[in-house]
């Protein structure tokens, strides 16, 4: 952590000596992030686009707003108010194997992950929502869990698609995933794109260029924390 905080501060020192008087990011992994610009920031929100998203392609009186973890619940009842749809959380608890429960000699001392569902999602389109997507390992995990606990469809919801590796392909393979949605505050590539008919790319290209207007003519944003361009 005390190495982010550096890598952070020096990329904001490295912006400003280059001639940088003002950022516009969107959905900083924290918010705190921001306490690095000695000058003026502004942190967009995706959250507006994914609510109207959401609202004009699915019913949201059947949808589960769902935290893979316990540190994303902020931002699940955050969407799930603004959708007033249900929201779950799965808790995440890792134990060591013990004597008495390995299968092999090889097992005893691994540490195992136990997934346990807060929330009712059977039935339900289930949203299972973070920041960024890169590693699939913890998202694959989630999507299985809620499939096994009886949801119809579940689709991940990340701001940031980075996908590095094999993680489009993995997903793309998965069959507990149904769809991914994510923007293109991340570049990707057209053939990356095409491994996959899961992925669904959002473009927020207007997000910024109207909080650039409204920045270069003296106007508020603060519009845009609510409102879906």
């Amino acid at each position: 952590m005390v190495n982010a905080a550096k890598a952070h501060s020096v990329v904001a020192n490295m912006l400003k000596v280059a001639g940088v008087d003002h950022i516009i990011t969107m959905d900083l992994h924290s918010s705190q992030m921001q306490g690095f610009f000695s000058y003026p920031s502004d942190n967009l929100l995706s959250e507006p686009g994914f609510t109207r998203y959401i609202r004009e392609n699915f019913d949201t009186s059947n949808c589960v707003i769902v935290s893979k973890n316990a540190g994303g619940t902020k931002r699940v009842t955050s969407l799930a108010d603004r959708l007033n749809a249900e929201f779950a959380m799965i808790h995440r608890e890792r134990y060591h194997i013990e004597q008495s429960q390995k299968q092999t000699d090889d097992d005893e001392g691994k540490i195992e992950t136990r997934l346990t569902l807060v929330g009712d999602v059977k039935g339900k389109i289930c949203f299972l929502i973070d920041d960024i997507i890169d590693g699939t390992h913890s998202f694959l995990d989630a999507c299985k869990h809620l499939k096994t606990c009886e949801a119809s469809r579940v689709i991940i919801l990340a701001v940031h698609g980075i996908l590095s590796g094999d993680g489009l392909k993995e997903i793309q393979e998965c069959e507990d995933v149904d769809e991914v949605i994510t923007t293109n505050t991340y570049p990707m590539k057209e053939s990356t794109k095409a491994l996959s008919n899961k992925l669904t790319i959002m473009d927020i290209s207007g997000v910024f260029a109207e909080a650039i207007r409204r920045t270069h003519n003296g106007e508020s944003i603060s519009y845009l924390f609510h409102t879906a361009i």
